[in-house]
């Protein structure tokens, strides 16, 4: 289920809130929060970006990472993968702090840029890609922060691969962590219809 999670007391007092109340309903509870169910919210990802752009600073992100993990993972039958990288968890981690000029850990989640891997050369090119100019092989910055940071297991020198593929007649771009593969870079904001 695509959830993010939003601190209760800082959205309730903003205007925001108005708009977005009638979509927290899920079968999460918490005390001091609200989970927003994006699918059912909007059915299109144009949508749902506007809606994360519009409440991402009451996204408590540390409580929604597992959940955009589970919503970007990939379990229907693979298909088959063109222009593999192989590379590790640390050198993909550099590539992305060396393009925003920090360390990953300082990087604003945000749904303003997203990360966008370029395979068609030798190596694995990073860039970062404004909201409005989306194409395939981007993904989220609060995906790419969970998947670094939350995956179970991993250190810096654990294996990582990209790869493209093409998905429903659609470019994709898929990522390989700890025998697992995710996607939806497409349309990165409607992770988790396909395969769940």
């Amino acid at each position: 289920m695509p959830i993010v999670i939003i601190v209760k007391k800082e959205i309730e007092n903003s205007s925001v809130w108005k708009t977005y109340k009638s979509h927290k309903e899920t079968s999460i509870t918490l005390p001091s929060h609200h989970a927003i169910d994006l699918i059912h919210a909007f059915n299109n990802g144009v949508e749902v970006l506007k809606m994360l752009i519009n409440i991402e600073q009451f996204i408590d992100f540390s409580h929604s990472y597992s959940f955009l993990l589970d919503n970007h993972e990939y379990t229907d039958a693979l298909p088959s993968f063109q222009n593999t990288k192989n590379t590790t968890v640390g050198q993909l981690v550099n590539k992305i702090e060396t393009e925003f000029g920090t360390g990953l850990n300082f990087i604003a989640d945000t749904y303003a840029n997203f990360v966008y891997f370029d395979l068609s050369g030798t190596d694995i090119n990073v860039d970062i890609i404004a909201n409005n100019n989306l194409k395939p092989g981007c993904f989220s910055i609060p995906f790419i922060k969970a998947l670094l940071t939350i995956t179970p297991n991993i250190n810096a020198s654990s294996p990582v691969s990209l790869s493209n593929a093409i998905i429903d007649n659609m470019e994709s771009t898929f990522i390989q962590l700890a025998n697992k593969y995710y996607d939806f870079s497409h349309n990165p904001t409607m992770a988790g219809i396909r395969g769940k």
